[in-house]
Protein backbone atom coordinates (compact mmCIF):
# COMPACT_ATOMS: atom_id res chain seq x y z
CA UNK A 1 0.00 0.00 0.00
CA UNK A 2 1.31 3.62 -0.78
CA UNK A 3 0.83 6.14 2.09
CA UNK A 4 -1.37 9.29 1.29
CA UNK A 5 -0.95 12.80 1.95
CA UNK A 6 -2.49 12.53 5.52
CA UNK A 7 0.13 9.51 6.65
CA UNK A 8 2.77 12.06 4.86
CA UNK A 9 1.88 15.21 6.90
CA UNK A 10 1.72 12.89 10.22
CA UNK A 11 5.54 11.70 9.06
CA UNK A 12 6.79 15.63 8.92
CA UNK A 13 5.16 16.50 12.43
CA UNK A 14 6.94 13.25 13.71
CA UNK A 15 9.92 14.94 12.35
CA UNK A 16 10.67 11.52 10.30
CA UNK A 17 11.20 14.59 7.42
CA UNK A 18 13.16 17.40 8.21
CA UNK A 19 12.52 19.85 6.69
CA UNK A 20 9.85 19.35 6.20
CA UNK A 21 7.86 21.63 3.85
CA UNK A 22 3.72 21.48 3.79
CA UNK A 23 3.70 22.51 0.29
CA UNK A 24 5.58 19.49 -0.65
CA UNK A 25 3.29 17.19 0.21
CA UNK A 26 1.33 15.88 -2.50
CA UNK A 27 -1.80 13.06 -2.63
CA UNK A 28 0.58 10.13 -2.90
CA UNK A 29 4.02 11.61 -2.78
CA UNK A 30 6.58 13.99 -0.82
CA UNK A 31 8.42 16.90 -3.01
CA UNK A 32 12.09 16.50 -2.10
CA UNK A 33 14.61 19.68 -2.68
CA UNK A 34 17.74 19.52 -3.88
CA UNK A 35 20.96 20.55 -1.06
CA UNK A 36 23.86 22.58 -2.08
CA UNK A 37 26.01 19.52 -2.23
CA UNK A 38 27.27 17.65 -5.02
CA UNK A 39 29.89 14.97 -6.81
CA UNK A 40 31.13 15.00 -10.19
CA UNK A 41 32.52 11.67 -11.05
CA UNK A 42 36.55 11.62 -11.68
CA UNK A 43 37.10 10.93 -15.56
CA UNK A 44 39.85 8.50 -14.38
CA UNK A 45 38.40 6.41 -11.53
CA UNK A 46 34.58 5.86 -11.70
CA UNK A 47 33.54 5.55 -8.49
CA UNK A 48 35.36 8.42 -7.17
CA UNK A 49 34.19 12.01 -6.64
CA UNK A 50 35.08 15.60 -6.60
CA UNK A 51 32.50 17.03 -4.22
CA UNK A 52 31.61 20.44 -4.66
CA UNK A 53 29.14 22.95 -2.53
CA UNK A 54 27.27 25.36 -4.77
CA UNK A 55 23.80 26.78 -5.08
CA UNK A 56 24.00 26.63 -8.69
CA UNK A 57 25.25 24.10 -11.19
CA UNK A 58 24.77 23.38 -14.72
CA UNK A 59 24.37 19.70 -15.82
CA UNK A 60 25.44 19.08 -19.22
CA UNK A 61 24.49 17.25 -21.94
CA UNK A 62 24.94 13.51 -21.13
CA UNK A 63 26.64 14.53 -17.96
CA UNK A 64 25.79 12.56 -14.69
CA UNK A 65 26.44 13.46 -10.87
CA UNK A 66 25.14 12.77 -7.80
CA UNK A 67 23.74 15.35 -5.21
CA UNK A 68 21.52 14.68 -1.97
CA UNK A 69 17.90 15.97 -1.00
CA UNK A 70 17.78 18.93 1.77
CA UNK A 71 15.43 16.70 3.93
CA UNK A 72 16.78 13.92 6.26
CA UNK A 73 14.43 11.14 6.42
CA UNK A 74 13.70 8.26 9.70
CA UNK A 75 11.77 5.46 7.69
CA UNK A 76 9.83 3.35 10.49
CA UNK A 77 10.61 -0.07 10.36
CA UNK A 78 7.41 -0.63 8.41
CA UNK A 79 7.53 1.78 5.56
CA UNK A 80 10.22 1.81 2.38
CA UNK A 81 10.72 4.98 0.24
CA UNK A 82 11.08 4.89 -3.63
CA UNK A 83 11.98 8.24 -5.39
CA UNK A 84 10.37 9.19 -8.76
CA UNK A 85 11.64 11.56 -10.99
CA UNK A 86 9.35 14.83 -11.06
CA UNK A 87 7.45 15.27 -14.72
CA UNK A 88 8.51 18.45 -15.26
CA UNK A 89 12.15 17.41 -14.80
CA UNK A 90 11.32 13.95 -17.17
CA UNK A 91 10.18 16.72 -19.97
CA UNK A 92 13.10 18.31 -19.69
CA UNK A 93 15.15 14.68 -20.04
CA UNK A 94 16.80 15.06 -16.44
CA UNK A 95 16.74 12.12 -14.39
CA UNK A 96 17.13 11.99 -10.83
CA UNK A 97 17.08 8.36 -10.09
CA UNK A 98 18.69 6.64 -12.51
CA UNK A 99 18.16 3.17 -11.85
CA UNK A 100 20.34 2.65 -9.19
CA UNK A 101 19.66 4.53 -5.91
CA UNK A 102 15.99 5.06 -5.27
CA UNK A 103 15.05 2.15 -3.06
CA UNK A 104 14.88 3.02 0.71
CA UNK A 105 14.70 0.09 2.91
CA UNK A 106 12.97 0.40 6.55
CA UNK A 107 14.64 1.93 8.80
CA UNK A 108 16.78 3.63 6.72
CA UNK A 109 18.14 7.41 8.21
CA UNK A 110 19.74 9.70 6.33
CA UNK A 111 19.42 12.02 3.25
CA UNK A 112 18.31 10.85 0.04
CA UNK A 113 21.35 10.69 -2.60
CA UNK A 114 20.48 10.87 -6.26
CA UNK A 115 21.85 10.09 -9.81
CA UNK A 116 21.20 13.33 -11.90
CA UNK A 117 21.44 12.70 -15.20
CA UNK A 118 21.07 14.96 -18.23
CA UNK A 119 19.65 13.29 -20.94
CA UNK A 120 18.49 15.67 -23.14
CA UNK A 121 20.18 18.28 -25.47
CA UNK A 122 20.70 21.58 -23.44
CA UNK A 123 22.48 22.38 -20.33
CA UNK A 124 20.08 22.10 -17.13
CA UNK A 125 20.46 24.70 -13.96
CA UNK A 126 20.22 23.05 -10.75
CA UNK A 127 19.61 25.07 -7.99
CA UNK A 128 19.53 24.15 -4.47
CA UNK A 129 16.45 24.48 -3.08
CA UNK A 130 14.54 23.47 -6.33
CA UNK A 131 12.05 20.31 -6.26
CA UNK A 132 14.24 17.34 -7.45
CA UNK A 133 12.37 13.67 -7.04
CA UNK A 134 9.43 12.39 -5.68
CA UNK A 135 9.35 10.47 -2.57
CA UNK A 136 6.71 7.78 -2.23
CA UNK A 137 5.92 5.51 1.13
CA UNK A 138 5.17 2.28 1.15
CA UNK A 139 4.07 -0.12 3.74
CA UNK A 140 6.21 -3.12 4.36
CA UNK A 141 4.81 -6.16 6.18
CA UNK A 142 6.69 -8.35 8.18
CA UNK A 143 9.66 -6.59 8.23
CA UNK A 144 12.62 -8.80 10.73
CA UNK A 145 15.81 -6.75 9.55
CA UNK A 146 15.23 -3.29 9.47
CA UNK A 147 18.33 -1.63 7.24
CA UNK A 148 21.43 -0.96 9.17
CA UNK A 149 23.86 -0.95 5.94
CA UNK A 150 26.67 1.37 4.48
CA UNK A 151 24.45 4.38 4.85
CA UNK A 152 22.72 4.59 7.42
CA UNK A 153 23.05 8.07 9.54
CA UNK A 154 24.73 9.55 6.53
CA UNK A 155 25.10 13.34 6.81
CA UNK A 156 26.51 14.51 3.29
CA UNK A 157 26.80 12.92 0.15
CA UNK A 158 28.58 10.04 2.06
CA UNK A 159 31.40 9.38 -0.48
CA UNK A 160 33.83 8.04 1.68
CA UNK A 161 31.05 5.49 2.56
CA UNK A 162 30.43 4.63 -1.20
CA UNK A 163 34.03 4.28 -1.52
CA UNK A 164 34.30 1.63 1.01
CA UNK A 165 31.35 0.11 -0.26
CA UNK A 166 32.69 -0.59 -4.03
CA UNK A 167 35.59 -2.11 -2.45
CA UNK A 168 33.50 -4.26 -0.44
CA UNK A 169 31.65 -5.25 -3.61
CA UNK A 170 35.00 -6.42 -5.47
CA UNK A 171 35.90 -8.58 -2.00
CA UNK A 172 32.33 -9.96 -2.32
CA UNK A 173 32.46 -10.66 -5.86
CA UNK A 174 35.90 -12.84 -5.45
CA UNK A 175 34.31 -14.73 -2.72
CA UNK A 176 31.05 -15.85 -4.46
CA UNK A 177 32.21 -16.24 -8.35
CA UNK A 178 32.62 -20.01 -8.77
CA UNK A 179 34.92 -19.55 -11.85
CA UNK A 180 37.93 -18.20 -9.39
CA UNK A 181 40.52 -14.98 -10.29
Amino acid sequence: MVYGDSYIKKLGAEGSISPFFLENVNSSSYDMTLADEFGLPNEVDDYKYKYIKTHKIYLYTQETLIARSQEYFKFPDYVSGMVKDKSTLGRSFVTCCNGGAGWFDPGFEGYAVLEIVNNGYTPFLLQAGMTIGQMIFIEVSGCNKPYNGNYQNQDSLALDSFEKAVEKLYVKAKKFYIGGY
